[in-house]
């Protein structure tokens, strides 16, 4: 019985930590940007975003406590002109973006339509992006607020959004 509880009260979390930190961790080589640069584009999964101060975490998985039913990656695909964000799989992308990346870590995203035209009376996302090892962090606002200076959101920052990525697809 205590052994039990003791089982229970340690060992799990452990294990539950790291399966969970096994997400985060990079994974394999093919996903990393070349010795000696720090790549933007290519394939991200979203692991996480805040708005409003709340954090979500959208790693892929069981969509509800004892389901069968998985939930797939959230990616984002980076070119040098284009955003294309989605969950992977048929319906990918569900949003598009004109991307225009600028000095200081500074980002512009316009929302366009599948076939790549600038939405009507769709605003210009403004952006600060950090890169670190196999993570990027992006922090926009919209409806016409100013470009954040920091990664962070708050109950009074409701324009204001910040997502984490992840190089490469996790599965």
């Amino acid at each position: 019985m205590i052994r039990s509880f003791f089982f229970n009260l340690l060992v799990l979390p452990v294990i539950a930590l790291v399966i969970w930190v096994s997400f985060l961790w990079p994974q394999s080589g093919q996903f990393r940007s070349p010795k000696g640069k720090a790549l933007i584009e290519g394939v991200w999964t979203q692991i996480c975003y805040e708005n409003e101060g709340d954090i979500d975490l959208m790693l892929p998985g069981p969509i509800a406590l004892n389901s069968s039913v998985l939930s797939p990656p959230y990616i984002w695909r980076i070119s040098k002109e284009n955003i294309d964000k989605g969950p992977n799989n048929q319906i990918f992308p569900t949003e598009r973006f004109i991307s225009r990346f600028l000095p200081g870590n500074k980002l512009d995203m316009v929302p366009t339509d599948a076939k790549g035209k600038k939405l009507p009376k769709a605003g210009k996302l403004l952006a600060y992006y950090h890169l670190k090892d196999d993570y990027l962090f992006i922090c926009w606002s919209y409806l016409g607020d100013p470009r954040p200076e920091s990664f962070t959101t708050s109950v009074n920052t409701k324009t204001r959004m910040l997502v984490v990525l992840r190089r490469g697809i996790i599965k």
